[in-house]
């Protein structure tokens, strides 16, 4: 054992270390043996905050005690072996009614090093040899009493069925400073319990946010990997953010950006931290992101190895942790990071509120997270003074906010030469080949198979009317997440990423359909949004939009805004419209003019409604009578720069060009259609036909493959300069290793 006072440091050092001190010595044992509370903070805070206790006992005995004290010291760091760990800190043998454990012998020892030998059952007597002699008599009991409460409530607990598991070696438990007693914890039990009651609206959060997740990832394996980025972001942050930072961190992952990041402070600290959840697929651990984790996996993962129970800072308000145990201790309430014996103390307190809960409403069975969750909700509602519903806002609702569309029709292109008899075919025949290829870009749930396998998350497309240059054909809008912009605010629209994975994803759809244009948008709406920044009207008329009513809001807006530019665009409960200032001419307040004078005159429901709103998107289009082979996609693929969706388009193109090729023949020979195989890339180009996967189209998995190809610094021109006639002059040819070299057409 190492000095702890150096000599020229100790004021006591002159003084006769033997020096008997009778009475004070038994306090000052007690000084001692009271450290035992701070062991939380490790073994050097424990010593120094013994030795801090001395100095302050100190002046109250004479200052006579240097050498025993240090003795004493000593003595308590043995006391940390393994061979007394076991031992329990304070309790009663029963049949004697003597006190034992570990600090009893302490005080035994203290106070026979300074005081000389203990009387005989002095410290079987009771507490008051802890107490004689010095002002800190009820600090002491104090201590000891709180000491035991803690032991009672552990052992209590983990001889319990099932009972959450506690951390830590030793498992300390540390209750709010006012829980001092049964008495005191089962009232605090039943005003935990009353907010669980409050918030029960919210008590499955967890679920329907699994079920969301499992969505978007489209299975297992994927949800889990969605999840961790959830709970790596989720420190600090409000739920809308923190999907925010998820979408961001997934769809960073899925371009293999080499560095992960997010928005906002600490934003490069976050993705750091989800380098190893996203491209090794490590475990997520955490006293608080751990759980989080587990909550959240729930519905693909029932028997998980952690537990589900999330302590987080407003869990720690609802415990009544006040706010000096807090890093800020002036907060009006609790704003820190829990001990561990905190999170043991909550654990406890939530098996208990479960039973109080299940027995105050039989029949029903509440878990860990159902607990937490309601008790969650109900304290936000309460501190921020909003309903229960707004508080208790989950990854279901707050990913919905993150859908952006890709808005698709079937028809073949007008300038592609492809099928042109489609354009003069019954609605019924139009409807019907929609259909066809929509079995094929979809799985059976409605997810896109398209942006699915570039690596976007997804929610089911749904059914609307496409309008394209004033024509309305059956269409479909296919919903997949945004993430957020690393600088700017919501003006910026998305993330680098975000916007090549949908640049991508729309380009190689343009392609396998022949289309003149292909399109995506991502809605935001904010209070703080100013009129010359809103270029985008939602109407919500409660359902979508009909063939009829699109035909007639197109002649509607054409008449109002003097232009043919804007077309409606379908969403689940009515449509929207998106303004482009520089194509369209027209500038967003007089374009909100245009679009409120345009519903007005439009047959639609009385209570349509307009609310603005700010979109960031892509329009990409390609003339085939100039580009006939589909250099305006293509160069929009390769612009990306990222040579791993180049070849994921390839494996679209070629996987799922043959089934579009099928379907065009086989409605050719129903209907005397004239097809075009010229335009069918995955047959003119053996360079991407050999892309075609047999086992289909599945979801990338950086987490088992780690980061892709690194993004190039001038991405390539898609097609060589010998096989385009209509560029100006040379142009860099894509390297071998592409998908898309040789040149389509070749």
């Amino acid at each position: 054992m190492v000095d702890l006072i150096p000599v020229d440091h100790d004021p006591f050092a002159d003084q006769d270390p033997a020096a008997p001190m009778p009475d004070q010595g038994h306090g000052l044992a007690g000084v001692l043996s009271s450290a035992w509370q701070n062991f939380a903070g490790g073994p050097e805070s424990y010593l120094a905050r013994s030795w801090r206790g001395l100095q302050e006992a100190g002046q109250g005995i004479g200052e006579a005690f240097t050498g025993a004290a240090r003795a004493g010291l000593q003595r308590q760091a043995e006391l940390l072996s393994p061979q007394t760990a076991a031992q329990p800190f304070l309790t009663v043998n029963p049949q004697t009614g003597e006190y034992v454990g570990r600090l009893p012998a302490l005080a035994e020892f203290v106070t026979s090093a300074i005081a000389g030998p203990v009387p005989g059952g002095a410290l079987g007597a009771g507490p008051a040899i802890l107490r004689r002699g010095t002002a800190l008599d009820a600090p002491i009991s104090d201590t000891a009493r709180a000491a035991q409460f803690a032991e009672d409530l552990r052992a209590q607990h983990l001889a319990g069925d099932d009972p959450l598991p506690l951390s830590g070696a030793k498992q300390p438990v540390s209750p709010p400073p006012h829980i001092q007693s049964m008495d005191d914890m089962n009232g605090l039990v039943g005003r935990y319990s009353d907010l669980a009651e409050t918030g029960r609206t919210a008590r499955e959060w967890y679920a329907n946010s699994g079920r969301a997740i499992l969505q978007a990832a489209g299975e297992p394996e994927a949800a889990d990997r969605f999840a961790a980025a959830l709970a790596v972001s989720s420190p600090r942050t409000d739920v809308a953010g923190n999907a925010a930072n998820a979408v961001t961190l997934w769809n960073q992952a899925m371009v293999g950006e080499p560095v992960l990041a997010v928005g906002g402070r600490g934003g490069l600290e976050i993705g750091q931290r989800a380098v190893p959840l996203l491209y090794q697929g490590a475990p997520m651990t955490g006293e608080k992101t751990g759980p989080f984790h587990t909550a959240l996996s729930l519905e693909w993962n029932p028997d998980p190895a952690g537990h589900p129970f999330v302590n987080d800072v407003w869990n720690m308000r609802a415990a009544e942790y006040p706010p000096e145990l807090g890093s800020n201790k002036t907060a009006a309430q609790y704003d820190g990071s829990p001990t561990v014996g905190q999170h043991n103390f909550t654990r406890i307190l939530a098996d208990r509120v479960a039973t109080e809960l299940e027995a105050r409403n039989p029949g029903e069975t509440w878990t860990p997270e159902q607990v937490q969750a309601a008790v969650w909700a109900a304290k936000k509602a309460q501190v921020e003074g909003t309903p229960i519903g707004a508080a208790a806002l989950d990854f279901a609702g707050a990913l919905k906010n993150r859908v952006a569309q890709q808005s698709w029709e079937s028809a073949p292109g007008q300038t592609s030469g492809n099928l042109p008899e489609y354009h003069q075919a019954d609605p019924a025949t139009q409807q019907a080949y929609h259909d066809a290829i929509r079995a094929v870009l979809e799985d059976d749930q409605g997810n896109d198979l398209i942006s699915r396998h570039m690596g976007l998350p997804n929610v089911p497309s749904f059914q609307g009317p496409g309008v394209f240059e004033g024509a309305v054909r059956p269409g479909s809008q296919a919903q997949s997440l945004a993430g957020a912009p690393l600088q700017g605010g919501y003006l910026a629209g998305t993330d680098e990423a975000t916007k090549d994975l949908f640049n991508a994803s729309e380009a190689t759809r343009g392609l396998l359909l022949r289309q003149d244009a292909s399109a995506w948008h991502f809605p935001q709406y904010r209070p703080s949004l100013k009129p010359g920044d809103s270029n985008l009207v939602d109407v919500d008329i409660g359902r979508t939009l009909t063939s009829g009513e699109a035909q007639n809001m197109v002649e509607t807006m054409k008449n109002a805004a003097g232009t043919d530019w804007f077309s409606p665009i379908a969403t689940p409960r009515g449509f929207r419209f998106w303004n482009d200032p520089e194509a369209s001419g027209v500038t967003n307040v007089d374009f909100q003019k245009h679009v409120d004078r345009a519903v007005n005159a439009a047959n639609l429901p009385e209570d349509a409604t307009l609310r603005p709103g700010f979109a960031t998107g892509g329009y990409i289009t390609n003339d085939w009578r100039k580009q006939p082979n589909g250099q305006g996609y293509l160069e929009t693929i390769t612009g990306t720069g990222r040579p791993d969706l180049e070849r994921r388009a390839a494996e679209i193109l070629a996987t799922l060009g043959p089934r579009v090729s099928q379907i065009e023949n086989d409605f050719a020979a129903q209907h005397g259609w004239t097809p075009d195989p010229g335009t069918r890339v995955w047959e003119t180009s053996p360079q991407i036909a050999q892309y075609g996967l047999e086992s289909g189209l599945t979801r990338p998995r950086p987490w088992a493959t780690g980061p892709g190809s690194p993004r190039s610094s001038q991405p390539p021109l898609l097609v060589p300069v010998e096989h385009d006639p209509f560029s100006g002059g040379a142009v860099p040819v894509p390297p071998p290793s592409s998908p898309f070299n040789p040149a389509v057409g070749a």
